[in-house]
């Protein structure tokens, strides 16, 4: 009997060993499936990976042949203004040419008639001088002007005046520009026009120097760094409102009190303090404040406990 206790044992020992052999065994098949579709799957994204990176490239690349369209667009464009202003000032020029050639003609035809009143008066003189009768100071006033006026070969000395330069005005608020160019970008504040977009989230300026720095912002670039620390920005105006705190410069000073800044906004919102204008109100309270940050510390004061 107890052998054939023992053998049984050791067939059903056989049969479990054998039982969890196939299950390793499906495990490992199972594990090495799951292996290939994580590979195969990792290949798929490298490769959208790649493709979206090549997306991301002819991108940038449009968007930079498009600013040198534009660039060499607006070059043009100031090119034939400035020649049709100066094609405008030779117009105006030999107008002015052709007038003075007209009055020095007409100066010259009365300057013969002077001539011809002057020896009909030296010969009135010379009658009246027979007759013993004087001649009036008047006349010989004005004959010495006429002959001062009159050069040794018998022309003009006045000098014809410049024509001025011209100038474009604006409908609106009567900004006076220099050039057409000037006044249609002025002209963008009042129209609300902005025909430069942003390739990259879609926002528009009005001016294209505007979208330039915008642009830095998607790069990531920030060509504008300070000499006495780290800090770097977009804009020349930030680093140079930057600098100020190493120079101690400040050059925005209240006009009420002796408040100075290196900054223009920290001046607008300090002249709130002496205005009447309070817009911002306590929910709580009622107390009203100039600005957000006069609220915040009332309520931090006042209704920390309450709350």
């Amino acid at each position: 009997m107890s052998r054939c206790d023992d053998e049984e044992r050791n067939s059903d020992d056989s049969s479990t060993d054998s039982i969890e052999l196939l299950t390793l065994h499906k495990k490992l098949e199972m594990i090495t499936k799951k292996q290939q579709e994580l590979k195969s799957l990792l290949t798929i994204v490298q490769e959208k990976s790649k493709l979206m990176a090549n997306k991301k490239n002819r991108k940038i690349t449009q968007t930079r042949e498009n600013e040198k369209k534009k660039k060499k667009s607006e070059r043009k464009e100031t090119k034939s203004q400035c020649e049709n202003e100066s094609e405008s000032e030779s117009e105006s020029d030999s107008d002015s040419d052709s007038e003075s050639d007209s009055t020095s003609e007409s100066e010259s035809e009365s300057w013969s008639h002077g001539d011809e009143n002057l020896e009909n008066i030296q010969f009135d003189v010379q009658s009246n001088e027979e007759s013993g009768d004087e001649v009036p100071n008047e006349k010989e006033s004005e004959d010495e002007n006429e002959t001062n006026s009159v050069n040794k070969d018998g022309h003009s000395q006045k000098a014809v005046p410049k024509p001025p330069k011209k100038t474009v005005k604006c409908d609106y608020c009567g900004f006076i520009a220099s050039f057409p160019s000037h006044l249609a970008v002025h002209l963008r504040q009042h129209t609300g026009e902005r025909p430069h977009r942003c390739s990259q989230c879609g926002a528009r300026f009005a001016v294209l120097s505007h979208l330039k720095t915008h642009l830095l912002i998607h790069t990531g670039e920030k060509p504008f760094r300070c000499s006495h620390c780290e800090y770097s920005t977009t804009q020349n105006s930030n680093l140079t409102r930057h600098l100020r705190t190493h120079t101690g410069e400040k050059p925005f000073q209240c006009t009420h009190c002796s408040y100075r800044t290196g900054d223009k906004s920290n001046l607008a919102l300090h002249l709130t303090t002496h205005s009447d204008n309070k817009p911002f109100a306590c929910t709580l309270c009622g107390a009203s404040a100039s600005c957000t940050s006069n609220l915040q510390r009332h309520m931090s004061k006042c209704h920390k406990e309450k709350e």
